[in-house]
């Protein structure tokens, strides 16, 4: 008994993470990220760490995308940390560093938004002149001061690649608490029944309900889409990286949006606008909304676009198991283009990242590839073509709200239609001058967690079954892998078509002939 006591005591540090563990909580290491070093300009260093001091005791960190370490005026996603490790060139690399240095000052002005204003000028206090109008200029001036300060040093873009840490999703503590050895394999045993019973439910097509379908809201298009030029005129350099923002690239999620057809009549079968309901968000089934976002993958090792379409539930009823069940639910559909803007890939998580898997193109894709490399996602054999006037048709099943039937079909003039709203409206979620979020600063949906979460923690998941953010989504129990990793279909898939020469991916009049890397990097 004193050994066991002596061990207790030495290791006392250890009880605080192994509470964080065992509550579920993720994020319980969450800490202000310092500077790696001391600039010239040190009135920016000290104005940005107070700023990064409030943002954390206010706990509206956004973790969609991480703090590099050492150098908190920079963020990374999966995506740029990947294509970081395809720089040949100085111009390459600070093509990568000025997007997480953007992708810092965007995802900085949406934590801000949720500070109350007096709060925010009461820390601003010590800096006359800086206030709350001017704060932008001075965060985005002082971010720019930064970066020329260290790219001076030869050794500091391998200091911002070693500095990003995305693997977060997946705790180690709660799969050695968890007996993960052992444990995993029933937990895999289950997982393989649940994906057969998904396969029979695919493809059958659902009768016996009344069903009701919606459509996308019209909207004024061009008269003809050239989805080539689109994409093409999208990308920024050699590294064919593309600009999300461009306004021919957001148009395309009313070009992919699909039809969805749900069961008729049950409340909590109808999709719809999230809202606050006196401090507590709800799904509003009165107002069909259909959430989108756009992120990159690679496709053949090109950079290519991906539609997220993100649907909300009140929530998850019978015929749901009953530890699945729980007050919101939701799912992802998710378009991934090829070079051409043709679609290739179609897959689908619940928005916990449970159930994903995905449908082909098989006239681009030729099959999985034999050995995989890494995660082996659930494949559903091929989509159904939607091309012209047809769309995908997706019909969701009734309570547990998953994917019962996937076809193509024409939009019905009579048909109800839903509204295109950015995800970014649930990321800056403003209401009687108040700015939140839907999500908390782990990244999840407060209150819908599920009681799966006792049972299936050996996994190493926290929270295992609560609804998560974009970016914060793992899919597979059994190892790790994330919806977000830009080599999810290059690791697993062969394609039938080669790539076209380099002038064909680039936008024309460039001048522009850097190498690039292709052909589908390995993690």
């Amino acid at each position: 008994m004193g050994r066991v006591t002596d061990f207790a005591w030495k290791n006392r540090g250890l009880l605080p993470v192994l509470l964080c563990v065992l509550m579920g909580v993720t994020g319980c290491g969450t800490k202000v990220v310092s500077f790696k070093t001391t600039y010239a300009t040190g009135e920016c260093q000290e104005m940005w760490m107070a700023l990064e001091k409030i943002i954390h005791n206010n706990k509206v960190a956004d973790n969609t995308a991480v703090r590099v370490q050492g150098y908190p005026y920079l963020r990374s996603s999966r995506y740029l940390q990947a294509l970081a490790e395809r720089v040949e060139s100085r111009e390459e690399e600070f093509f990568v560093l000025e997007e997480m240095r953007l992708l810092d000052l965007e995802k900085r002005a949406l934590e801000l938004s949720r500070i109350p204003e007096a709060a925010l000028e009461n820390s601003l206090g010590k800096w006359p002149g800086l206030n709350h109008p001017s704060l932008p200029q001075k965060i985005a001036s002082c971010s720019q001061n930064f970066l020329s300060d260290d790219r001076q040093s030869e050794e500091f873009f391998g200091h911002v690649k070693n500095g990003i840490d995305l693997d977060r999703d997946y705790s180690l503590w709660l799969r050695s608490v968890g007996l993960y050895p052992i444990t995993s394999l029933v937990v895999e045993y289950v997982a393989e029944n649940a994906r057969e019973e998904m396969v029979a439910q695919l493809s059958t097509p659902m009768s016996g309900e009344e069903l009701l379908t919606f459509r996308p809201a019209p909207t004024a298009t061009t008269s003809h889409r050239n989805l080539k030029e689109i994409v093409r005129n999208s990308r920024k350099n050699s590294l064919l990286s593309l600009n999300l923002h461009d306004v021919d690239l957001q148009s395309l999620a009313q070009e992919f949006a699909p039809l969805l057809t749900i069961v008729k009549g049950a409340d909590q079968d109808r999709f719809g606008k999230i809202i606050n309901n006196n401090g507590r968000f709800a799904v509003d089934g009165s107002e069909p909304v259909v959430y989108y976002y756009f992120s990159q993958t690679f496709v053949q090792g090109i950079p290519a676009p991906q539609i997220n379409y993100v649907v909300w539930f009140s929530e998850r009823t019978d015929p749901a198991p009953w530890f699945e069940r729980g007050r919101i639910d939701g799912l992802t559909f998710r378009v991934t283009l090829n070079w051409a803007g043709q679609p290739v890939f179609v897959d689908v998580i619940q928005n916990c990242g449970c159930y994903h898997f995905v449908m082909t193109n098989n006239e681009y894709v030729a099959g999985q590839q034999d050995p995989v490399a890494g995660f082996k996602p659930f494949v559903n054999g091929e989509f159904s073509q939607f091309s012209g006037n047809k769309r995908l048709q997706l019909k969701i099943n009734s309570g547990r709200h998953q994917l019962g039937h996937v076809s193509a079909a024409l939009p019905g003039k009579s048909q109800p239609s839903y509204r295109l709203l950015p995800y970014t409206n649930l990321e800056y979620f403003g209401e009687e001058g108040q700015v939140t979020s839907f999500f908390d600063q782990q990244g999840l949906v407060a209150g819908t967690e599920r009681f799966e979460r006792f049972f299936l923690f050996p996994m190493g998941i926290p929270k295992v079954g609560a609804m998560r953010q974009r970016g914060r989504q793992p899919i597979t129990l059994v190892g790790r892998a994330y919806f977000d990793d830009p080599h999810l279909f290059d690791n697993v898939f062969s394609y039938r078509s080669p790539l076209p020469a380099l002038k064909v991916l680039l936008p024309p009049k460039t001048g522009k002939q850097d190498k690039i890397t292709g052909g589908g990097d390995k993690d």
